[in-house]
């Protein structure tokens, strides 16, 4: 019983590990002449924009997050995952293609995998495991055994 509690536990842990682990990224200031295909990206407009997604147009848009098809002079072209406009409605791309023009660009930062983060969490886990695996250890220990108790000699 306690080896099958002990495997679910782990098993569990596995994939809460994961799925924090894929959420190490933080976002740093990059200018467009860094950029390069593919990289994801945070795009700060400077003028509210709309663009056309598969199934709406998004209005007012203030942020884009996506990867980089290509920049030129003219205009940047993402592959977008997710809007956000001036009002907080979010939206929810499905890699369809928008092309922002670079006078409306504000500023862009480039998500890069963040090693504290990613540090700070393993720590977190671990020690979260080890009061786990301590508590049913102990939970284990001091239960019964269920049999009849010792005769007296």
């Amino acid at each position: 019983m306690l080896r099958r509690s002990l495997r679910a536990a782990v098993q569990v842990l596995l994939v809460v590990s994961v799925f924090n682990l894929s959420a190490c990224n933080v976002y740093v200031p990059t200018g467009i002449e860094d950029l390069e295909r593919p990289d994801r990206v945070r795009v700060y407009l400077s003028v509210p924009s709309e663009f056309e997604l598969l199934d709406l147009t998004a209005n007012n848009v203030s942020s884009v997050d996506g990867e980089v098809v290509r920049w030129d002079d003219e205009e940047l072209v993402l592959s977008v995952w997710w809007l956000e406009s001036s009002y907080g409605l979010e939206f929810r791309g499905q890699g369809e293609t928008i092309v922002v023009p670079r006078q409306h660009i504000n500023h862009i930062e480039e998500r890069k995998f963040s090693v504290a983060k990613t540090a700070g969490l393993i720590g977190i886990l671990v020690v979260a495991f080890a009061v786990g695996v301590g508590s049913l250890a102990a939970a284990g220990a001091s239960g019964s055994n269920g049999g009849p108790p010792d005769p007296p000699n």
